[in-house]
């Protein structure tokens, strides 16, 4: 770890309770006030009376799906792509040139999709074996994908001293779509009555990085009247000059953005100036869409909360490494902001950000990901449907709203290991799994999930054997459910050779 993620991981570090709450909490113990659990109550209970007013369920259509072989060739391959594109029969073709690896039986998804030429294509993804084509792209790629036809992507590595290779998906029957039955297409739609489809970010924020987020008088970045506010706050008139040289550490660039908070709250506050300067800073940050984590602060706290969710919303935080907390943090600050205001549609879009930590960071380590959690509660006591919103948010359609959120397998499997009705939830995906009216991929992704919840649910402990073994007892439990899949997803599950 580098020294600034090292220096960012002390800060949380020391920020953090010993008990690994991530964030602080209010008396409730929640994220969020008793005055805006209320609020946002009252919001809930309207959209669920909405809901269950619909005189109709949507229809709603899988993803196009089918059956399908992978392989790859290494040796050979600048022949076999001109026997490919005869569209050879797959057995006609492997016995000419055998593959270095082989998988039969795959379940391919079809999907729409912008190449790396920025033109339309389609994306072809295999499970549970996990192969990827993007095609047609013009020099690489060709693809038919009918029944009895090839998807495949040629490698020419002749200039790099590598053996060119062919990846490919036979297409062994036509891409289909299904009608979801209509007991999931009621969750599908819930998820959609709760969600619209509006932006959470303004469409001209600015991307924000940790390393951007030194904000004094000086920096490059200001904007006037944000630069004449940092000059009127700033407690040390060297020390801005050190940062602009990059000559501070980072722990001590935050000791003293404490110290300058802490002054300007009990001190430059009680002065009309630092209300001037900080209005005239704060809707030039709106007008721009150009904002910082201490104008923002200020805004929230001496301006409106409505103020401070619109420089909230002019800013993407990317996490800089594992340690980075910045973007959560962020994502909390939006989310806390609409629920005072309240703003459902960006408290809702903002929460499931966190519960789904769905952020973008430079590296991110599985040692840290423990460590972030999901919030579920904060949902189930505004009243929120949660065996409807958070497996809705995991079923895939063809056809949904151009904006429909979908959730992280992982982190919702998570989250239901966390609900109070789990036992619930785990029931009706057990249903979900085992119904062949279900597409087959919206039934292995109901697996996914499911075997995530319940693994969620060991208890870790400091023994890894004592771990190890709960784990093995966990799926011994849920084997029977696993065998409940369509054959040829369970064989490629077992590692068999299918």
């Amino acid at each position: 770890m580098h020294n600034r993620c090292f220096l960012i991981f002390l800060f949380f570090a020391m920020a953090c309770p010993a008990d690994s709450q991530e964030f602080s909490t209010y008396a409730n113990r929640l994220l969020y006030s008793d005055t805006a659990i209320e609020r946002l109550r009252g919001i809930v209970d309207s959209l669920n009376a909405i809901y269950s007013q619909s005189k109709q369920t949507p229809t709603y259509l899988s993803v196009h799906q089918t059956q399908g072989h992978f392989i790859w060739i290494d040796t050979l391959a600048e022949e076999a792509l001109s026997f490919l594109k005869k569209n050879p029969d797959f057995d006609t073709f492997i016995k000419k040139y055998p593959p270095s690896e082989i998988k039969k039986n795959l379940l391919i998804i079809k999907t729409p999709w912008v190449n790396e030429l920025k033109e339309p294509a389609f994306r072809y993804y295999s499970y549970p074996v996990s192969k990827n084509i993007i095609a047609p792209n013009k020099e690489r790629h060709m693809t038919m994908g009918l029944e009895g036809s090839w998807v495949f992507q040629f490698y020419d590595l002749k200039g790099y001293d590598q053996n060119s290779a062919i990846m490919a998906f036979y297409i062994k029957n036509e891409f289909k779509t299904q009608k979801i039955p209509e007991k999931y297409a009621a969750k599908i739609h819930y998820v959609d009555c709760l969600i619209d489809t509006s932006q959470l970010f303004h469409p001209k924020a600015k991307g924000n990085y940790f390393r951007n987020h030194y904000n004094y008088f000086g920096r490059d970045e200001n904007l006037p009247a944000a630069n004449a506010f940092y000059q009127f706050i700033e407690i040390s008139s060297e020390f801005p000059k050190k940062i602009k040289a990059r000559l501070v550490p980072m722990n001590e660039y935050e000791q003293y953005r404490i110290a300058r908070t802490d002054h300007a709250d009990s001190v430059l506050s009680k002065q009309a100036e630092f209300l001037r300067l900080l209005k005239s800073a704060v809707y030039e940050g709106i007008r721009n869409r150009q904002s910082d984590p201490d104008l923002e602060y200020f805004a929230g706290k001496y301006i409106g909360k409505k103020e401070q969710l619109e420089l909230l919303r002019s800013r993407i935080v990317t996490g800089d490494c594992s340690q980075d907390q910045s973007p959560r943090i962020h994502m909390l600050n939006i989310a806390k902001a609409a629920a005072e205001l309240p703003k459902w549609n960006f408290f809702i879009k903002a929460h499931l950000y966190i519960l789904n930590d769905n952020f973008s960071r430079n590296s991110d380590g599985s040692y840290a990901q423990e460590q972030r959690h999901t919030y579920v509660e904060e949902l189930e006591r505004i009243g929120v449907d949660v065996p409807a919103l958070l497996p809705g948010i995991c079923l895939r359609v063809s056809d949904s709203l151009a904006l429909h959120y979908r959730g992280d397998i992982s982190r919702v499997g998570r989250a239901l290991s966390e609900s109070k009705v789990h036992d619930l939830i785990s029931s009706q995906l057990k249903q979900q799994i085992a119904d062949a009216a279900l597409d087959d991929y919206n039934r292995l992704l109901s697996w996914y999930l499911f075997n995530n919840m319940k693994h969620w649910q060991v208890k870790h402990t400091r023994d890894n054997e004592l771990n190890k073994k709960n784990h093995e007892l966990i799926d011994q439990q849920i084997e029977p459910v696993k065998k409940t899949l369509p054959k040829y997803l369970l064989a490629h599950l077992n590692n068999a050779d299918y």
